[in-house]
């Protein structure tokens, strides 16, 4: 500032006449100097973001948290702020059910109507899940709840309890939950079921009640049996005050077999896609007599003909499922493109004991191998092998069990249906030693003869499968990749060897699933014992 006014003297002492000219044309100088020299540069903001949910105005809203002698058609609410409410159909959910609602927002405001008559000397709860927000940011208000009666008491009913999702033993979220009196239809209460599968009904009248729950796909509030997912507890609910907690357990329904798609690639690649996952399909060709089948539980099923034809009338069968049917399935043309030479890739196969081989699946059935053509190194050394080929898989089995091998295919070494192999490739494996792997004993004990299934799990993917017809099991897995499994039983009450769902028409329970509460650790050159009295 010093310079400034040095310079300010210089003007002003020699030029007394033109005083205030000099100040008024200075004046700006001096304050775009005093600006430049003191001022701070800093970023704008709009100030902190809103992240509060809005809040019912007390003073305002004409009715309590707990209204008696409720007689009137109509609710009105003020917030604190600017308010939306986000419909949906399970935005509102009213205990028990009114008809004809009308919601509306507006401002700060808030109002509910309606037209139907209310029950007398009953309880009406108005939950709101999620719906009312603030207009700015939409942060929503996770439960706002009313509670009115039409006579002189808040009944006090409570219902609380936990849903778990068969067969994946995991919680059954966002699941409606139906409280339905077994004398008076009208008294329903229903709210939906959280992430943890947790459920809560309150205000309850008393009274004997039924208790369902289902996955309302269609939001109507009604069960569909043969799509939603659905639980039920078969024994009446007497609500008195409050009841111990009840447990359900959901589960799909069981789906009539079919085919949902069928595709023919150019080179033979057949695909059946079912519903539902089956555990069996056969597939005969009427016209040459192949048959051909897949013995994986999945809804997807590939298989590779052995004829090019473009068309091709087939049976369907999966036998465990009682299902069959005749379809007549010709080329993609869409599928075409990239299928003018014979390729291949490693098969994944999921499984907790691990092979002694190495296996390539094809494009195309695999109609001979020229073994002079194919050769398999091991530390630069040649190694013996054997093959197996099946449709379109090559496995290769070394003599020397575990290493790393080098594969190599040269041209003319594979015929496939379509294609001959016209280059060279390299193929570079590893097959684990017995030693880098480790060993799992299991037994399994129990007083019931009922026939089981149990299943291991890495991952929630199945790597193993068993059945067993008694209550006594020991057996022992080598060769085990490393890592946790989850274990569980199924009890095959029906023998048909697979998980049976339930019927909630029938009022029949799915197969009982038991879970092995503790995770099982493989490790390296190690064996793992397992003795569970389930």
């Amino acid at each position: 500032m010093s310079l400034f006014l040095f310079q300010l003297n210089f003007y002003i002492t020699p030029i007394i006449i033109k005083r205030e000219q000099i100040i008024m044309k200075i004046i700006p100088v001096v304050l775009a100097v005093f600006m430049i020299g003191c001022a701070q540069q800093s970023l704008l903001t709009g100030g902190q973001k809103d992240v509060s949910p809005p809040i019912k105005n007390l003073d305002k809203s004409p009715n309590r948290i707990y209204d008696t002698l409720f007689n009137e058609n109509i609710l009105t609410f003020y917030f604190n702020e600017n308010i939306q409410y986000l419909k949906s159909k399970s935005s509102l959910i009213i205990n028990p059910p009114i008809k004809n609602i009308l919601v509306k927002s507006e401002k700060k405001k808030l109002e509910i109507k309606w037209e139907d008559s209310l029950i007398a000397n009953t309880t009406y709860t108005f939950l709101f899940n999620e719906s009312i927000a603030d207009i700015t940011e939409k942060n929503k208000i996770p439960v706002f709840k009313h509670v009115f009666s039409t006579g002189g008491a808040i009944d006090t009913g409570e219902v609380k309890g936990t849903i778990i999702q068969y067969p994946e033993l995991i919680a059954s979220d966002q699941l409606l939950v139906q409280l339905k009196n077994i004398k008076n239809g009208k008294l329903i209460y229903q709210n939906l079921s959280n992430e943890k599968g947790e459920f809560e009904l309150t205000n309850i009248k008393k009274g004997n009640y039924r208790i369902i729950a289902f996955k309302d796909e269609n939001n109507n509030f009604s069960l569909d049996t043969t799509t939603e997912i659905q639980a039920f507890n078969i024994n009446p609910i007497s609500i008195k005050d409050s009841v111990p907690p009840v447990n359900l357990l959901s589960f799909p329904p069981e789906k009539k077999c079919k085919i949902e798609k069928s595709t023919l690639d150019p080179l033979g690649g057949l695909t059946i896609e079912f519903n539902k996952e089956v555990d069996s399909c056969i597939i005969t060709n009427t016209q040459k007599s192949f048959i051909y089948s897949s013995d994986y539980y999945q809804k997807k099923h590939t298989f590779y003909l052995n004829d090019t034809s473009k068309n091709h009338f087939l049976i369907i069968k999966s036998a465990s499922n009682n299902f069959q049917d005749t379809i007549l399935v010709s080329v993609d043309n869409k599928k075409t493109k990239n299928k003018t030479k014979l390729t291949y890739k490693e098969k994944s196969i999921s499984n907790i004991t691990k092979p002694k081989a190495y296996t390539l699946e094809f494009n195309q059935f695999i109609e001979k191998l020229n073994t002079n053509f194919i050769t398999l190194i091991k530390d630069s050394t040649p190694v013996l092998y054997e093959y197996s080929l099946s449709n379109n898989e090559l496995i290769i089995i070394p003599e020397d069990e575990s290493g790393d091998f080098q594969l190599t295919f040269l041209p003319k070494s594979i015929t496939g249906i379509k294609h001959e192999k016209k280059d060279t490739s390299i193929v570079n494996f590893s097959i684990k030693s017995t030693n880098e792997l480790g060993e799992l004993e299991l037994k399994l004990q129990s007083k019931d003869t009922n026939d089981i299934i149990f299943q291991l799990m890495k991952n929630n993917e199945i790597v193993f499968e068993g059945n067993h017809n008694t209550g006594q099991l020991d057996t022992l897995f080598n060769r085990c990749g490393l890592g946790d499994y989850q274990l569980k039983i199924i009890i095959d009450s029906d023998g048909n060897k697979k998980w049976t769902t339930g019927n909630i028409i029938n009022s029949k329970f799915p197969e009982k699933i038991i879970p092995y509460n503790e995770i099982i650790t493989l490790k390296k050159n190690w064996r793992t014992s397992i003795l569970w009295e389930y």
